[in-house]
């Protein structure tokens, strides 16, 4: 239901009168004029996300280190992150953000001050998922909550999917991205030697559910036509499981949801990035972990 007594409301968003959230309202098929940014950060990890989706991330310095691309194009607001479901009984495939793959149902997007929330109801799930960088850590975490209001079980696929960059212009940079999975801490890893101010630094993808599946080939997981909206990947059982060696890198980390009639699951995502593999690894575990994240956003 759209939000009543909006602010300045101009008929696709407003502000809340009690809370002072930034409410967007979008019918299906409804589009802003442009991305409606929120910028979320601390003093050493960032990231930019629209109403559209996911947008892109960076550590230490947003020019330089960026952890995934930013395109900076106002209209076709390209997302360098996404998070997809999957139904596995019917296969299909959407998205609980507009982009890239959100469809025509109706979502309502609040931005506020350190988050933002997507919201919606498709394929029978009451799906919510939330944004937010901790004050304190060089994380970005995604919590995402499935409510099932129907009368039968239903098994998914969640997976977080980031094009990773780790420096500052993708032909420089990429090439030298090397993927790789720890199994300690259960994360996607990447680095990337060739600027040696950023060198021994080391990007991570975890989640707070054991990987179904995994992969770091990004040509493998959108496939030849490197569609977003159905990624190639994303039509097998599983992810390839291409961890290292690979020329176009990426993090795809998949896990399964059980969701029995009436219940609700949550699933925590973490992106974030170490000064070294250590760090990561003591990053990846503590925040992935639905507990510790739901107290950080209250927190936040």
């Amino acid at each position: 239901m759209r939000p009543e007594n909006l602010a300045f409301d101009n008929s696709l968003g407003g502000f809340t009168p009690t809370e002072g959230d930034y409410a967007i309202h979008l019918e299906g098929g409804q589009v802003t004029p442009a991305p409606w940014c929120n910028v979320l950060g601390n003093e050493s990890f960032g990231t930019i996300v629209s109403e559209a989706g996911l947008g892109f991330s960076w550590c230490i310095n947003s020019g330089e280190h960026r952890l995934t691309p930013c395109s900076n194009d106002p209209v076709a607001d390209p997302q360098s992150e996404a998070l997809y479901l999957r139904d596995e009984e019917t296969a299909h495939i959407w998205t609980p953000t507009p982009l890239p793959a959100g469809g025509d149902a109706t979502c309502q997007i609040r931005h506020r001050a350190g988050a933002t929330t997507w919201q919606r109801h498709e394929e029978g799930l009451e799906q919510r998922l939330t944004v937010f960088v901790p004050p304190d850590a060089p994380v970005k975490l995604a919590l995402l909550t499935l409510t099932n209001p129907g009368n039968r079980d239903r098994r998914l696929t969640v997976t977080y999917y980031a094009q990773w960059l780790l420096g500052s212009m993708s032909n420089t940079a990429r090439p030298h991205v090397v993927c790789g999975f720890d199994f300690e801490s259960r994360a996607l890893i990447a680095r990337n030697g060739w600027n040696p101010e950023f060198g021994n630094r080391t990007a991570f993808l975890a989640a707070s559910r054991p990987p179904h599946s995994l992969t770091c080939d990004r040509r493998a997981f959108l496939g030849r036509q490197g569609d977003p909206a159905r990624p190639t990947g994303l039509t097998a059982w599983g992810l390839d499981g291409a961890l290292s060696d690979v020329a176009d890198p990426c993090a795809a980390f998949q896990v399964h949801i059980d969701l029995a009639a009436g219940a609700t699951e949550e699933v925590v995502f973490v992106l974030g990035d170490g000064s070294d593999p250590a760090e990561a690894a003591r990053l990846a575990v503590h925040w992935s972990d639905v507990e510790t994240a739901k107290q950080a956003l209250v927190e936040n």
